[in-house]
């Protein structure tokens, strides 16, 4: 396996992206986690990504210019991989294996360590997505009325953005900073948002199961 040990280059320019799409609507969600920091979108934590919700009137513009205007070295490659009608990734790879930085429990391992070749991705969905379809049709037309900002990039407030990490906690139990943000900002209130009642009732336990191990 052709590798180094690390890729930490901050070559790609994500401002710029993010200001390309500022007058679209979308949101960028679960950019509180570990190696992000509050330098986002300047600095990106590398062999990661980020994961961006959109209307589905603007999905294919804010595809279209991302795909445009990502630049990157000779040596590395692109590649957009369309997961569907509601969900593109763009994924820069290294030409080499490195090893992840600040690697997680959850990393897929190689030869028994954290190797990729994924320097960034821009995961971009839109609010089609089966991934969301426990959620209302009210709170997700919601998510394009916030007007919080970080650096430039539209995000949610607490409040909803602890919708997203109940789903993901729900599909893996795994990810322990999704743990960490729910016990933060989470309560009750949240479960108005899910619409399958056996689907609200499985996050509920969730929730106060949490809630109770932090008593």
């Amino acid at each position: 396996m052709m590798s180094r040990l690390e890729d930490t280059n901050q070559f790609l320019d994500l401002e710029n992206i993010f200001s390309l799409v500022s007058h679209l609507r979308y949101v960028a969600i679960k950019i509180d986690a570990p190696g992000f920091t509050k330098a986002f979108p300047k600095i990106y934590p590398v062999g990661r990504d980020v994961d961006v919700v959109c209307h589905p009137e603007d999905f294919d513009r804010i595809v279209e210019i991302c795909d445009n205007n990502i630049a990157y070295p000779k040596d590395f490659t692109k590649h957009v991989i369309r997961d569907g009608s509601a969900q593109t990734r763009l994924r820069i790879h290294s030409p080499e294996y490195f090893l992840r930085p600040n690697s997680r429990p959850t990393d897929k391992l190689i030869q028994g360590r954290p190797w990729t070749q994924l320097h960034f991705q821009i995961d971009i969905t839109t609010t089609l997505n089966s991934d969301y379809e426990n959620l209302t049709d009210s709170f997700l037309n919601s998510l394009f009325d916030e007007k919080e900002h970080l650096n430039g990039v539209k995000i949610l407030s607490q409040k909803k953005e602890s919708v997203f990490r109940l789903l993901s906690y729900e599909k893996s139990r795994k990810q322990s900073h999704h743990t960490e943000y729910l016990l933060r900002h989470a309560n009750l209130e949240i479960l108005e948002h899910f619409k399958n009642e056996n689907f609200m009732n499985s996050c509920r336990k969730i929730l106060i199961k949490l809630f109770d191990r932090e008593e």
